[in-house]
């Protein structure tokens, strides 16, 4: 069995401490996003398994770049010089819980079509694995997750879909009107 994810990946800033972030010192950099999230998973249960996506041609998408291959993971990254690897924030608040802040705006992951999709390598996988983020990031993520799944249907492959919906990415309605839902 091997599966494929596509998506965005995010450098992640995260307090080290509980609180606020304007009174935390100290944050760990690391990556982070749900595509990828279930790739690292998955080569830790020994599962071949690759990543699409696309990122910044900067110091974050070298970092997301090499941490998923440290991984395991096959990574199918282009690399945007006209866009930014994007960012989130988290903090742990007093009181339990975890509040994420997304720096999204105007970045690579915004950017991927479905010229990015590596036909043969989803062709040649048992399953695909997509998430409701994706396509709501813009009309070309949009359309380059429709791609991959017509991809997938074609060549025989299993699709995974995972809604994941975001309130900060679209509403309600945007989400149940998608090609998910018909």
């Amino acid at each position: 069995m091997s599966v494929v994810t596509l998506g965005e990946t995010m450098g992640l800033l995260a307090a080290d401490t509980v609180g606020h972030l304007q009174h935390v010192s100290t944050m760990r950099l690391g990556i982070g996003g749900a595509e990828s999230n279930v790739a690292i998973g998955l080569a830790r249960l020994g599962t071949p398994v690759s990543w699409i996506g696309r990122v910044g041609a900067d110091s974050l998408g070298d970092r997301v770049v090499r941490e998923l291959r440290a991984e395991g993971v096959d990574v199918h990254a282009v690399r945007d010089p006209g866009a930014p690897t994007r960012l989130m924030l988290k903090e742990r608040p007093p009181g339990g819980g975890v509040r994420v802040w997304y720096y999204r705006r105007h970045g690579a992951g915004a950017r991927l079509s479905p010229s990015d999709v590596d036909d043969e390598v989803i062709g040649g996988a048992t399953l695909l694995h997509v998430t409701g983020i994706t396509p709501a990031l813009g009309d070309a993520p949009a359309k380059a997750v429709e791609h991959a799944v017509a991809v997938a249907r074609e060549a025989g492959v299993t699709v995974s879909f995972d809604v994941n919906h975001r309130s900060t990415l679209w509403s309600d309605a945007e989400a149940g009107s998608r090609w998910w839902t018909r």
